[in-house]
């Protein structure tokens, strides 16, 4: 287990970061100090973020910021300015090929939860189903498999589409969301015209490997019906 003098050096490598105005750097050693740290010291790394986000448009820096806002433990709350931070993250590229594309795809996910869930803000289904769809056209796995419930169940406003729900449970499936693969399987089972069994059976394994119990039973299911 890491001791307090290791995370002591990274909060010391993260505001040296800042001052010579290396603000990427700061901002990734500060998220592995919220990942890490068991007692993060919150108000120090809220002042080294705020200090970033005046200096530059930093994304991960307003995107760690924004998630600190929104949650209780980390002091005080206030959704209105994380939702601002994040749009401002998720505003940094609509080039996928962009090197922070990932880091706006999260931001728009995070924006989507908070608008569908009302985090301290008014829920706007429709709002949070738009935000789900442009973070998963950027291949945030997670959002995909929210958008891809979506079309599936008809949920978020959306008419019940298979097609569209294969679509994103794929990107889904392939991001690594083991949901995603179960309700794939559950899907291609159910076609006109499905896949090779093989195609299904890769799905159902890897997510029962997973600990999917659904996906489990499915493979099990399975196996009964060909055993004699």
């Amino acid at each position: 287990m890491l001791g307090s003098a290791h995370y002591q050096r990274i909060y010391e490598a993260a505001e040296d970061s800042v001052a010579v105005g290396r603000h990427a750097n700061a901002a990734k050693l500060l998220a592995s100090l919220l990942a890490q740290d068991p007692d993060p010291d919150v108000e120090r790394i809220a002042a080294v973020l705020d200090a970033i986000i005046d200096m530059s448009a930093e994304p991960t820096a307003m995107i760690n910021r924004a998630t600190m806002l929104l949650d209780p433990a980390m002091g005080e709350t206030d959704p209105d300015r994380a939702l601002a931070l994040l749009q401002e993250a998720a505003d940094q590229t609509d080039d996928p090929e962009h090197p922070e594309h990932a880091l706006t795809a999260l931001a728009h996910g995070m924006i989507g939860d908070c608008l569908i869930q009302g985090a301290g803000v008014s829920s706007d289904p429709d709002a949070g189903f738009g935000h789900y769809l442009l973070a998963a056209e950027y291949g945030n796995a997670k959002a995909a498999f929210n958008v891809g419930l979506a079309y599936d169940q008809g949920m978020l406003g959306q008419a019940v589409d298979r097609d569209a729900a294969k679509r994103f449970y794929k990107i889904a499936a392939e991001g690594g969301e083991t949901p995603a693969m179960t309700r794939l399987a559950v899907l291609y089972m159910t076609d006109q015209d499905p896949p090779d069994e093989v195609t299904i059976v890769d799905l159902l394994e890897a997510a029962a490997e997973r600990g999917d119990q659904d996906a489990a039973e499915i493979l099990q299911n399975l196996e009964d019906d060909v055993t004699p």
